[in-house]
């Protein structure tokens, strides 16, 4: 059926028939969730083309040109039937909404804007399926009968037409990543336009560090212990999780038998007490330290019962949604030190893997959870976790950690921090730090995990190239049981010289220490 729309397209009188086209593709080539297709075209204008660049906003309802915007190069497939609607428009203004079908139709709101569209959509789908009935192969796709089962069909067609899976979901949900705004010098004519935190080129509903000013280390410096400090996992039972879960609940049972509904009076404080160090001592006791995030949901039960005055019924609630079994067989759940933007988000995800939560109880866990970072927050953990605002949709990383940058991004910083910089300079030193994260994905625990004996420099060959190795732990550098994996600098000359550089330079540091 995709290979017939073109031609139908073409020869057909149906009203919007272009949009159709424009939407479908939008969702079979780009990998567009309906809701993300919906909210880009909710909000387009002629502005958000530019040479066949298409910025697709960020989160829904973001504006040009304060708002955060993807922007991505279309092709040919997505590119014709967005020309014909750009040649339809050509005497509109350039920031007025493009698919509006009257004039009136420009003040609506984004929310209207896409209950038009999906209206507009379901009858030119519907318009487009009855004349394509006439074509003699209509019956491979007989099952396609409304619009919904367009949205269905187009979500399997990225991956089948070659693209890797991983990017075919990216532009699926939002919020979508953000390109990062240029410049990335201070030195740039525009550089007063961009300082982290502002508006410019960042998903508007997260906060951002402001003021913080990270000093130079000098070379040889530690700023943390060497190596690897692992996480103990042989003694713990296979179904540690379960227990640790099953004595929460029996917590609450027991707090139950001291009062009916409520424990936060007076003559229960110190019955309460003695039974947080009683559950405190058997969850410390079968994981075997202190720290972990079954006894930190334990600390936040007990605050939201006798500081909150919560109801018991409500601390069960709020136990069930934060302990999905899958989300505590996370590794991080065994340490709560261990936990950044991207544990978050990992957890998010485990939590939500175990069982098809409705939209409802989707926000309730992330509500629930958000009460208990900012619980930890509070008493001085999870100082690496920036806070979503109340009543996110997601618990996404910062937006700072999802731009997405170009290999000229990384090339520009490469050469201001590595260009005519002697070896052991700490700006070498950063500059690797870049380019193991862009080039190698390495995670910033994994990094901070190296030391100069897991890098191995190779020979130089006839051609003067040299070949750098870094091992690198293949899962959570904290648990035991982690594997090494190598990974070579093979394709980037100019990084395994300077690595090499770096290593040369800090001859003086002991091969078991951690520069950075």
């Amino acid at each position: 059926m995709d290979r017939q729309l073109l031609a139908w397209c073409r020869r057909t009188a149906t009203e919007d028939a272009w949009l159709l086209l424009l939407s479908i593709r939008l969702m079979t080539r780009l990998g567009m969730g309906e809701r993300v297709m919906l909210g880009t075209l909710a909000m387009l204008t002629r502005d958000h083309e530019s040479q066949r660049w298409l910025a697709i906003p960020s989160a829904p309802g973001e504006r040009l040109p304060d708002g955060g915007h993807y922007r991505v190069y279309l092709p040919d497939d997505v590119w014709l039937p967005l020309r014909a609607l750009l040649a339809r428009t050509a005497d509109s203004a350039s920031s007025v909404w493009l698919l509006a079908a009257v004039p009136m139709n420009h003040d609506l709101s984004h929310t209207q804007r896409i209950q038009t569209l999906r209206a507009r959509l379901k009858t030119a789908a519907k318009r487009c399926l009855i004349e394509l009935k006439a074509l003699p192969d209509s019956n491979k796709w007989a099952r396609l009968r409304t619009w919904s089962t367009l949205v269905c069909a187009s979500q399997h067609v990225p991956v089948m037409r070659g693209i890797p899976p991983l990017w075919a979901s990216l532009l699926r949900h939002y919020p979508l990543p953000t390109c990062t705004p240029v410049p990335l010098l201070s030195t740039s004519g525009t550089a007063h336009w961009y300082a982290p935190g502002e508006q410019l080129g960042r998903l508007p509903d997260r906060s951002a560090m402001r003021g913080v000013t990270s000093t130079v280390p000098v070379p040889g410096d530690q700023t943390q212990s060497a190596g690897l400090t692992l996480v103990a996992t042989v003694h713990l039972p296979p179904d540690w999780s379960r227990r640790a879960k099953n004595m929460l609940q029996q917590f609450l049972a027991d707090a139950r038998q001291l009062g009916r509904d409520k424990v936060n009076s007076a003559r229960l404080e110190l019955p309460m007490q003695e039974l947080l160090e009683a559950y405190e001592g058997q969850l410390v006791g079968m994981i075997g330290h202190a720290g972990s995030y079954p006894q930190w949901l334990l600390h936040f039960l007990y605050h939201q019962l006798r500081m909150e005055g919560n109801t018991l019924s409500t601390a069960r609630t709020q136990l069930s949604r934060l302990t999905p079994i899958t989300m505590l067989l996370h590794e991080a759940a065994l340490d709560l030190s261990d936990w950044d933007d991207e544990v978050v988000l990992e957890l998010q995800e485990a939590a939500a893997s175990g069982a098809h939560w409705a939209t409802a109880t989707r926000a309730a866990f992330h509500g629930t959870f958000r009460q208990f970072l900012a619980f930890c927050q509070r008493y001085g953990q999870l100082d690496g976790v920036n806070l979503p605002p109340k009543g996110a949709s997601t618990l996404a990383p910062s937006v700072l950690r999802t731009r997405i940058l170009s290999p000229d991004h990384m090339q520009t910083v490469w050469n201001a921090l590595t260009d005519r910089v002697p070896n052991g300079d700490p700006r070498q030193m950063m500059g690797l730090v870049v380019a193991l994260g862009f080039y190698g994905g390495l995670r910033a625990s994994e990094v901070l995990s190296l030391t100069l004996n897991n890098v191995l420099v190779g020979p130089e060959d006839e051609q003067g190239r040299t070949t750098c190795w870094v091992e690198i732990l293949g899962a959570r550098p904290k648990l035991p049981g982690a594997e090494w994996r190598c990974m070579s600098w093979r394709r980037h000359p100019s990084s395994s010289r300077c690595e090499a550089g770096w290593r040369n330079g800090e001859g003086s540091v002991r091969h078991g220490s951690c520069p950075r």
